[in-house]
This record gives structure tokens, C-alpha cells and sequence, in this order.
């Protein structure tokens, strides 16, 4: 028998734990921790994956089905679930992955699936735009992803310090409005492209 471990879970999650709890009954306190890598801006795709499994399933069919991981792989939404391989839930689980590729996976908003670097990530214009200056700036500081305070100090001056490549503005004034954050990701995805110059 299988304990259920509610804490484990985001708040965000833990009332579909409640709502359905046949749907976390594989779930152990041993791996929580490595089976849901649920990005928030993805709550609400994953919610409405288990309302759907729970109107297409039978009475019978949720005696057996249980999801065993949510994870973020190649920048999309990946859900692995044990039960009857009903074709209505694994159709399910495929569209809700595919608009994880169109949602931010820090905030939901409208988003599109890129390369930062060596990962892959759905993010909206501005956690974009984020994403691609932190990635930028640990390549260009040679920093390792452990030094978390010091990337963060960094990247806030960065944001307030004035750039040539940017017209002199700071990136910050130039990320105030959409069409200037849009402009600076696309300027940071072409630095973060190999081969071109990083200045």
C-alpha cells in the first residue's frame, strides 16, 4: 500500500489530490520530490488534464489509473501516467503537452518554445527575455548555475546599466513596453546563437 503524501504537492495541485484522489494513488513520499517538476505557469493545463481523465474514465477504469509524473522535458508539459491505455486519455495528455509548448511555464501567458542555450524553454516575451539575459550572462561571466546570489546581483545591474547594444538605453527602459522586451529577446536570442559574437 501506497502512502499519500498531500504535502508534497504545490498548493496550487493539492486540491486535485483531493478532488481526485485515485488519480495519486502511485505517488510515494520517496519520489514526490523527482515525479512532479510542475512549472506553475502549467497549473491550470495540468487542472484541466484531470478534470478531462476524470470525464473520460469509467468508474472501473479509475481503479487503475494513476499518474506517476509530471515533468518539464525539451521546454513542454510531460505527464506519465499507469492504467488501461484508454485512446481518449492518451489523446488527452498529448494535446495538454502540445499547449504546454504555447503557455509560459512561469506565468501561462501566451509563450513560444526556444532554445536558451543548451535547454529548451516556453516562456512569455518578458520571462523570455529574462531567461535569455541570465543564460547570456552566465556564458559570458563564465558562471556556474550555482552561484545563484551572484547571477542575480548581476543580472539586476545589467538591467539598469546602459548599453551600446542597446542605444544606450539600459534594458531595463527598452523591456518597459511589449514591443521593446520583444525586440531585446529577439536581440539576446541572436547572442545566444553559437558562432556569433557575444559582443
Amino acid at each position: 500500500m501506497t502512502r499519500r503524501c498531500r504535502s508534497s504537492l504545490p498548493a496550487a495541485l493539492a486540491d486535485l489530490q483531493t478532488r481526485f484522489p485515485y488519480q495519486f494513488q502511485q505517488w510515494s513520499p520517496i519520489r514526490d520530490g523527482l515525479a512532479l517538476d510542475q512549472r506553475p505557469g502549467w497549473h491550470g493545463l495540468f487542472a484541466e488534464l484531470c478534470e478531462d481523465v476524470h470525464r473520460i474514465l469509467s468508474p472501473v477504469e479509475r481503479l487503475t489509473f494513476s499518474w506517476l509524473a509530471v515533468s518539464a522535458r525539451f521546454g513542454a508539459m510531460r505527464c506519465y501516467f499507469a492504467g488501461e491505455l484508454n485512446p481518449e486519455v492518451v489523446q488527452a495528455v498529448k494535446e495538454a503537452e502540445q499547449r504546454s509548448a504555447t503557455h509560459c511555464e512561469i506565468c501561462g501567458n501566451g509563450a513560444t518554445l526556444r532554445r536558451f542555450g543548451d535547454d529548451w524553454a516556453t516562456r512569455c516575451v518578458r520571462h523570455g527575455m529574462e531567461l535569455a539575459a541570465r543564460t547570456l550572462l552566465i556564458r559570458e561571466q563564465r558562471l556556474s548555475r550555482c552561484h545563484e546570489g551572484q547571477i542575480e546581483r548581476r543580472l539586476a545591474q545589467w538591467m539598469m546599466t546602459p548599453d551600446p547594444r542597446w542605444g544606450g538605453q539600459p534594458p531595463q527602459v527598452l523591456a518597459a513596453t511589449t514591443l521593446g522586451a520583444t525586440l531585446l529577446l529577439e536581440l539576446l536570442m541572436l547572442q545566444l546563437e553559437p558562432g556569433l559574437p557575444l559582443h
